[in-house]
């Protein structure tokens, strides 16, 4: 499947693919962190701040209760003032920190109980109302001025602890909310490092995949043209190889081998050249010979020639010396000195006749040969 791809297209897919993932991680990242970011607002903003809105509620709903102790205990007009004050005061600020509170609660069931505490607080405003009006109209309490003393120096301590409950409260809602947008500016910190990351790995991959690629995919192309050149014949193709990596031993490789080359077909050359003169020198020989066997031939044809002129002359002498073997056998009786003679002719006769016998088989024999030399020239 991906042998039908380019090395260079390959790497680069690779690099591309692995800086996708990296991005998509860091996508993932970023949003997990967005959502972890959003959650701790929620935390603060909402859970929290609700929290702290009904606990203050709660707590002026304590006030409202002590102030109405506080009223039915009054000593003096002045004093139930002051308290009726309190209790208005602290109604109003519940009422506001629960109105503050309800968008802040999600779930029914929170909501059905602050329904059912807006129907509640109204009752209990009426009943308030109502304990106040009679109040008023009762005796004013008489007490001594001790118990005065220690009721207003109980009361003191009261407020205080109160005061201290409330501003440690606060330093904790303080807290609470600094951490909260300390937690909101890491994460704008860290959002703008990882995708400032992100682009840089992604930029860099490319980068990288591009001069990975490049230095892979060139000298394999310088050695493609190499190899279609030596395939053409081209033996002067120069290589120059860079660096240490498996493409640079490839074309020092292939530098040696057209080295190599050029060296054996020079030889060949040397070899080739060396067999021509061989060839020239043999053509010659053999030209040589075949005017040699000609001229041979023609000496065979003379010597055939001579041969049969000789066979005549010898078979002419042979008929002689038949005649004169009957004419010497006539007379042989006459000159017994004229036969031995005769004989002895006979038999010089018949000598010369036995050699001429060997000439011919010798002439024979000397016209094979000059066939056969006249049939190699031809060849040749």
């Amino acid at each position: 499947m991906f042998s039908n791809f380019k090395i260079g297209v390959r790497l680069i897919a690779g690099f591309l693919l692995v800086a996708g993932i990296s991005a998509v991680v860091g996508a993932v990242g970023i949003s997990n962190a967005a959502k972890l970011n959003e959650m701790a607002d929620n935390l603060y903003q909402r859970e929290l701040m609700g929290l702290s809105y009904i606990k203050e509620a709660n707590i002026n709903l304590i006030y409202i209760g002590r102030a109405r102790s506080n009223y039915l205990l009054a000593t003096s007009q002045a004093e139930r003032e002051k308290h009726l004050a309190s209790m208005r005061k602290s109604s109003a600020t519940l009422k506001d920190y629960v109105e503050k509170a309800s968008p802040l609660f999600i779930s029914e069931q929170s909501k059905e109980i602050l329904r059912n505490f807006s129907k509640v607080w109204d009752a209990y405003q009426v009943d308030l109302e109502k304990v106040v009006a009679t109040a008023s109209q009762q005796k004013l309490m008489e007490r001594d001025e001790a118990f005065t003393r220690d009721l207003d120096a109980m009361r003191a301590k009261a407020d205080q602890l109160d005061e201290m409950l409330t501003e440690l409260t606060i330093n904790k809602e303080k807290r609470a909310k600094a951490a909260s947008e300390e937690a909101a500016s890491i994460y704008e910190s860290g959002r703008g490092l990882m995708t400032a990351a992100i682009g840089g790995g992604l930029l860099m991959g490319l980068a990288l995949g591009f001069l990975i690629s490049r230095s892979v995919t060139r000298p394999i192309s310088r050695a493609v043209e190499v190899a279609d050149r030596l395939a053409e014949g081209d033996l002067t193709v120069q290589i120059e190889a860079r660096g240490s990596d498996e493409a640079a031993q490839l074309l020092r490789s292939m530098q040696t081998m057209v080295s190599k080359l050029s060296q054996v077909v020079s030889e060949v050359n040397s070899g080739a050249e060396s067999l021509a003169g061989a060839s020239e020198e043999v053509s010659a020989t053999a030209q040589a010979l075949s005017q040699a066997a000609s001229e041979q031939a023609a000496g065979v044809e003379q010597t055939s020639a001579s041969l049969e002129q000789i066979t005549a002359s010898i078979a002419q002498n042979t008929e002689n010396a038949k005649v004169t073997d009957g004419m010497a056998t006539k007379s042989s009786a006459e000159a017994t000195e004229g036969g031995e003679a005769v004989k002895s002719t006979v038999s010089a006769m018949k000598q010369i006749a036995q050699k001429i016998g060997i000439i011919d088989d010798i002439a024979y024999q000397t016209n094979l040969l000059a066939l056969n030399a006249a049939i190699e020239a031809a060849r040749a």
